[in-house]
Parts: structure tokens; sequence; C-alpha cells
């Protein structure tokens, strides 16, 4: 695990943004934030009878994307917990993209970090998808770089912002995985 920017990871509280490449991501964000942080997963993560006690006992808040209105509510759990002072970990996209490119943002960890006025720290996760490719079951061994991005202020956004934050943030993701993959970088 290769970290760029892990002064960031200590910034409590705020809501960490990931993308999602690969079934290890749960784990690499453990590795990465440690400690006084929550998760959400997609409820159907819930009844997968290995990892569904173990993200429960965690205190994962679990989002049923069928039901949009649950899953609002669900998530409003994130404000007590980000209000107490601790981190929540989200991935907008809400399923394992494919290959190295992101898939389209949803706003919901916008518009939570928005209403509660607390820094999004962006966390760029490269290289996942070689070691536990979707659909994998199989690890392989590697090195797993990430890109953990200076927090971004939500005190100036406005009520209606989370979906144009979503777009602006898919975008700085797809550019830094970009960039990473550019033959210019040393």
């Amino acid at each position: 695990l290769r970290i760029e920017g892990g002064e960031f990871l200590d910034t409590r509280p705020a809501v960490f943004v990931i993308n999602h490449q690969s079934g290890i991501d749960p784990i690499l964000v453990c590795a990465l934030l440690k400690r006084d942080f929550v998760g959400v997963a997609k409820a159907e993560l819930r009844r997968n009878i290995l990892l569904g006690p173990a993200f429960a006992a965690a205190g994962t808040i679990f989002l049923d994307r069928a039901k949009g209105d649950s899953a609002k509510k669900n998530l409003l759990a994130a404000v007590d917990i980000l209000e107490e002072g601790y981190g929540v970990a989200i991935a907008p996209e809400g399923t394992r993209s494919a290959e190295s490119r992101v898939g389209a943002f949803k706003a919901g960890a916008f518009r939570l970090a928005g209403e509660v006025k607390i820094p999004i720290v962006p966390i760029v996760i490269h290289d996942a998808g070689q070691i536990l490719p979707r659909g994998g079951f199989i690890m392989r061994s590697g090195r797993v770089h990430v890109s953990v991005l200076p927090p971004v202020e939500t005190s100036g956004w406005a009520a209606g912002d989370a979906r144009l934050q979503a777009s602006r943030f898919e975008r700085l993701f797809e550019s830094v995985l970009q960039d990473a993959r550019s033959p210019d970088r040393s």
C-alpha cells in the first residue's frame, strides 16, 4: 500500500469519499482510516453470510438503493456520527466500477457533507482492481497506490449543490486516475 497525502487521513469529522474498484476496498478503507469512522454500504451486503455480520458489528450504515426514501433516511444516521466528531466513508459510485474507470457518482455523500458543513476528503484508489478484479474471487499480490487529496470545505455550498458537486468530484477522481495512467508520470 503506497499512500500519497496520508496526513489528510486524520481529518475528523469528515466525509471520506472513495472510488470503488474492488472487493478489497473496504479492507483498504479500514487500513487507511484505522479509527473513528463508520462505513456506508449497500443493503445487499448486510445479507451476505460472511460479511454482513462483520460489517453490522462495525456499525456500518446500510443503504437500500432500490428504496430511495429509505436510503436517504438511513444516510441521516450519518449526520449524528459526523456531529459526534467521527468520519463517514462512502463510495459515491454505489457499486464497483469497471476496471480503473470511475462510475457515475451519486449525490448522497455530497448532500450529507453539505448539510452538516463537514469537509470531504477524497481518497482515490489506484490498482485495487488488479489485486481483486470485479467478479473475481482470488486475490493477487501487488501494490495498491492511494492518493488522498486535501479536505474540501463544504461550508459555502448551497442546499441544492449536491448533484453539481457529485459531478465535480467524479471529474476530479477521473483526472487523478488519468494522470496516474499517463506514461509521462515518473
